[in-house]
């Protein structure tokens, strides 16, 4: 994940996902990067509709809108494909205040996805996510809905712990401070990364060449 100069503060509270009502409920979070500040009190995903099948491994969302207080997140469309596993989001809007992000596309090509309908299991290889100039990569992802567990390359992260793992670095989800080495190198754009975690606060600070 590449974050602008300065340093971002993700601070959350609790997260909750049931199935059937294919319901997010984020408690607190709070983004602050550079001079732009990101407070979400309470949000909640609504999806239109959800089809999956299970040879094809096709998931279509007519829409997801997520209102709190001023900040706005519209997704036009997404669409998984077994094969190419492509995921593609027509178009996302976030004003937060004064921040307002507005990717035209946003493109997640993982290696593989595997869509399991009685455990709820996604599995994505590899997954890039290109919004504008950001590149977010991430190595290897496991999410299983059942069990309420999200695993970000070999760091396994409970909603209530609420960590993030960019990359291919390590992070103990139990850890009261996190050291993060590197992030993703290849992009070449954020140098001398530093990530410390005090639950359930995680400061990213990063500088850009």
């Amino acid at each position: 994940m590449l974050i602008g100069p300065g340093f971002a503060l993700i601070e959350t509270g609790h997260a909750l996902i049931e199935h059937g009502g294919a319901l997010i409920e984020l408690g607190y979070a709070i983004i602050e990067h550079g001079g732009a500040l990101i407070e979400l009190g309470f949000a909640i995903i609504e999806l239109g509709y959800a089809i999956i099948e299970h040879g094809g491994a096709l998931i279509e969302l007519g829409y997801a809108i997520i209102e709190h207080g001023g900040a706005l997140i519209e997704l036009g469309f997404a669409i998984i494909e077994h094969g190419q596993a492509l995921i593609e989001l027509g178009f996302a809007l976030i004003k937060p205040g004064f921040a307002i992000i507005e990717p035209s596309f946003a493109i997640i090509e993982p290696g593989h996805a595997l869509i399991e309908l009685g455990g709820a299991l996604i599995e994505l290889g590899f997954a890039i996510i290109e919004l504008g100039g950001a590149l977010i990569e991430l190595g290897f992802a496991l999410i299983k809905p059942g069990y309420t567990l999200i695993k970000h390359g070999f760091a396994l992260i409970e909603p209530s712990s609420t960590l993030i793992e960019p990359g291919s670095a390590l992070i103990e989800p139990r850890s009261t401070i996190i050291e993060l080495q590197q992030l993703i190198q290849k992009h070449k754009k954020a140098t001398n990364i530093e990530v410390f975690m005090t639950f359930p606060i995680c400061i990213i600070q990063t500088e850009i060449l």
